[in-house]
């Protein structure tokens, strides 16, 4: 028996709004993916199919709007071979580290974008996973390292 490679398809989730209240800015897909999820379907069955599969399993993050993705994915699935199986789990292994919380203004709205955030993003990103000297502890608002 031929040992074919395994395929192990990697996405992240659609498109969702950032909801910068909730821990871990989790919030719900933006409505109008479906499309998207269509083609990552496709794709993801024709590839199972050419390999002799008839099922898929998937793995997301416990996070709204992953496993809202991977539930499109899955609808889009069933809609082109009802008998082909899918499952989905969710993992907490693969959330994202914990940024810490916003001080947020009274009138904030799921969704609002504020200037500063790509910024503090970047900054979050440097802070948390700098090769020499990665501080997993780092949060938003921390005071940033400075040089000596």
């Amino acid at each position: 028996m031929e040992n074919k490679p395994m395929i192990v398809p990697v996405l992240r989730h659609l498109n969702d709004v950032d909801d910068l209240s909730k821990p871990g800015r989790d919030g719900n897909l933006i409505e109008g993916q479906e499309e998207e999820a269509r083609i990552i379907a496709h794709d993801i069955y024709s590839n199972m199919i050419k390999d002799g599969k008839r099922a898929v399993f998937m793995i997301c993050s416990p996070k709204i709007r992953a496993i809202q993705t991977a539930k499109l994915i899955q609808d889009e699935i069933y809609k082109k071979d009802k008998n082909f199986k899918v499952r989905i789990v969710s993992d907490s292994n693969l959330s994202s580290l914990f940024e810490g919380e916003f001080i947020l203004p009274n009138n904030y709205i799921p969704g609002d974008r504020f200037e500063t955030l790509p910024k503090a993003n970047k900054i979050f990103h440097k802070e948390t996973f700098d090769l020499e000297n990665p501080n997993e502890l780092y949060r938003f608002g921390d005071p940033v390292k400075q040089e000596v």
